[in-house]
């Protein structure tokens, strides 16, 4: 009987331990349940690769070796047609000149052969105006007549537009109020001349 009594009192004993353990799980579950347990690893953000600026500079080039030049030529000739760059409403007069009046002009080019000093030998006549220019976009009056007259070839010194291939010479009318404009006579040769520069 006692033995039977004590065997009851350890079975009691143990279920109840057993129950303590199944609630202290629960609770330890209960706890655990929304937590994350998962190692995120920290990764830093993809930048792009610093690069330098690139830039490109235009090689330095020097001009050719300067060499020496002559244009020589009369109007209304193929020598002429070679030196001809613009004209706008260039005319011929019946004894063979050739003529500017009011906005009309023609516009000669030279090759400057890379020297530093040139010269034009011209003879114009009548109401004339003589520009030149070194790009053929600024235009520089250097000579001008308001008087209808023959006159003598004069040379005129062109270096201070001498700075790059071509030179530019351009003829037209004084006056825009007549038309005595200026004229290249028939015949009359047109030099321009660029001697090979020494250093």
């Amino acid at each position: 009987m006692k033995k039977t009594i004590a065997l009851l009192l350890i079975a009691a004993a143990l279920l109840v331990s057993c129950s303590n353990a199944s609630d202290d799980a629960q609770e330890t579950t209960a706890d655990m349940v929304g937590f994350d347990t998962t190692t995120v690893e920290e990764t830093e953000p993809e930048t792009e690769p610093e690069t330098e600026p690139v830039t490109t500079e235009a090689p330095e080039t020097e001009p050719p070796e300067p060499f020496a030049v002559e244009a020589k030529f009369t109007v209304f000739t193929d020598a002429e047609e070679e030196y001809i760059w613009d004209e706008y409403e260039s005319s011929k007069d019946p004894s063979g000149n050739r003529f500017h009046d009011i906005d009309h002009y023609i516009i000669y080019r030279f090759p400057t052969g890379w020297n530093k000093n040139g010269t034009l030998n011209i003879r114009l006549n009548n109401q004339f105006e003589l520009s030149v220019s070194a790009d053929d976009d600024e235009y520089e009056v250097i000579a001008s007549s308001d008087a209808i007259k023959a006159n003598k070839a004069v040379t005129y010194d062109l270096s201070k537009f001498m700075t790059g291939e071509y030179v530019y010479v351009r003829i037209g009318d004084s006056s825009t109020e007549d038309g005595y404009g200026g004229l290249i006579p028939a015949g009359a040769a047109v030099i321009f001349t660029a001697p090979a520069t020494v250093e």
